[in-house]
């Protein structure tokens, strides 16, 4: 039975605990000679191993003793992170030596572990970099809430001259447009944060069904131990329907609740800038009253004010620096750019698998491998789209600040990292697009071959997976012609 990319963890593991090892204790079965005998039982030793260590990377926290855990750790995501990658690297590397050697069933089951393992990997890389992608979006917030603070600041500056009464004109106009931005604004945050509040509402609703469902499995599968082979199987059947569900379900609610992530980034964005349209308006309101009675000290406040601005343009160049290292080092390097990024780690998992099925020589077997593939295909297309989505998100606000920039800050240059950004972009997304036409092609063999089956469900879903995956990538690619 395959590992589906969106089951949980947990779930994960006693898929592998209960299925994994019979896979391969079937296919060690037949008899052998005694000089076989101490090679056979190392390999099932070797895959024992392996597969521990697959179940010890899926826990929730570093063992004690483990080198990657540290006393006093300030960072226990990325000791978690480190110590679960390196633990399914040393299970992967126990596992290819047991693909090349034994039987053909037993390099088989080797295989669809190994696979599983780069798998693992991969969906690890993939949630921390979109984990930190969450993370910079509100700090995106801040880039854009600096420019307007530098627009803000150049603008009262340019204001401020030694003529009250048309510095005075002026002023009033601007704290009208600072009061209409501000109820424009409030009302626009007040609509997203209702639409998160009914987002909200359905993922509960959601994860009240995964939970329901993912137990109801849970419960089947207890019911399996002492049962016969129809009976046992059919058991089974029932419970992997309950855990699709679940995981369904699970996977619904992840996508809602990146969808409120996007809204409360939107309603952040919004709320800065009427706290900075409030503090301006205030403080244009006050310098009306001021610059009647205090003209002298039109010089100095103008000076005050380019400060000012000279401020924010440093607060925002070293934030768009720290971003940009963030978005390099956390998000691009993970998901696609580096040697052991998730895109490679499920290109590795592809390869494996489809190494895997040239070997089976069971129908029944080749149409679970295939599912298999469908599933690691589905993952690699869900990276490449969450690429696509973080970096046209990222150079999106790169061109909302470049385009402010040309007139604030001259000498600042967004635009350039921009277009790096949106090349390699748009490389992801004619990889994407490779991807998804091959993963639809084979699940629409697949549905085909296991049409009435088990197998037909999960292909359904993979389908729904991969419709939304070119959704997202379209909308990914289409953020380039709204930045301006």
């Amino acid at each position: 039975m395959l590992l589906h990319p969106g089951f949980p963890d947990s779930r994960k593991d006693r898929a592998v605990k209960k299925l994994l090892p019979l896979c391969l204790i079937a296919a060690m079965v037949p008899a052998c000679s005694d000089p076989q005998a101490e090679e056979k039982a190392r390999q099932i030793e070797l895959f024992d191993k392996a597969v521990a260590r697959y179940r010890d990377a899926q826990k929730g926290y570093v063992p004690k003793g483990s080198e990657e855990r540290q006393p006093q750790s300030k960072a226990p995501v990325s000791d978690l992170a480190v110590y679960r990658l390196k633990t399914l690297d040393m299970a992967a590397g126990e596992l290819s030596r047991l693909t090349t050697t034994g039987t053909p069933g037993r390099q088989v089951a080797a295989a669809r572990m190994l696979a599983e393992c780069h798998a693992a990997a991969a969906r690890n890389e993939a949630r921390l970099a979109l984990s930190d992608w969450t993370a910079m979006t509100n700090r995106s917030a801040r880039l854009l809430a600096l420019m307007v603070a530098v627009d803000r600041a150049s603008s009262r500056a340019g204001l401020l001259r030694d003529d009250s009464a048309d510095a005075v004109a002026k002023l009033q106009a601007q704290a009208q447009d600072y009061e209409r931005a501000i109820d424009q604004n409030s009302t626009a945050a007040q609509k997203l944060e209702a639409q998160i509040s009914e987002l909200k509402g359905k993922i509960a609703v959601l994860q009240e069904t995964s939970t329901k469902e993912l137990n109801a499995g849970r419960a089947l599968r207890q019911d399996l131990m002492g049962q016969g082979g129809a009976v046992q199987f059919e058991i089974y059947q029932k419970a992997a329907a309950a855990e699709r569900r679940g995981n369904v379900a699970s996977s619904e609610a992840q996508q809602l609740s990146a969808q409120v992530d996007v809204f409360s980034g939107e309603a952040n964005i919004l709320r800065t800038r009427v706290g900075l349209d409030a503090k301006s308006a205030e403080a244009v309101k006050g310098r009306i009253t001021e610059l009647q009675e205090q003209a002298r000290q039109t010089r100095a406040a103008r000076d005050e004010a380019l400060r000012a601005k000279a401020d924010f343009e440093q607060q925002l160049l070293a934030e768009r620096d720290e971003i940009g290292k963030v978005y390099g080092d956390q998000v691009e390097n993970r998901l696609y750019v580096n040697s052991a990024s998730a895109k490679v780690r499920a290109e590795e998992a592809i390869k494996v698998t489809k190494e895997a099925r040239s070997k089976s020589s069971s129908p029944n077997d080749k149409r679970w491998i295939t599912l298999d593939l469908l599933a690691q295909q589905t993952m690699l297309a869900q990276i490449l789209a969450d690429f696509v989505t973080a970096s046209g998100s990222y150079a999106q606000t790169l061109e909302v600040l470049d385009s402010q920039a040309k007139r604030l800050m001259p000498n600042a240059n967004f635009g350039e990292t921009a277009t790096l950004i949106r090349g390699t972009q748009s490389k992801a997304a004619e990889e994407a697009k490779a991807v998804l036409g091959e993963a639809t092609n084979l699940a629409s063999e697949l549905a085909t071959d296991a049409n009435g089956t088990v197998l037909a469900d999960f292909v359904v879903k993979y389908q729904a997976e991969l419709a939304s995956a070119t959704t997202r990538i379209d909308q990914g690619l289409a953020t380039k012609a709204s930045a301006h």
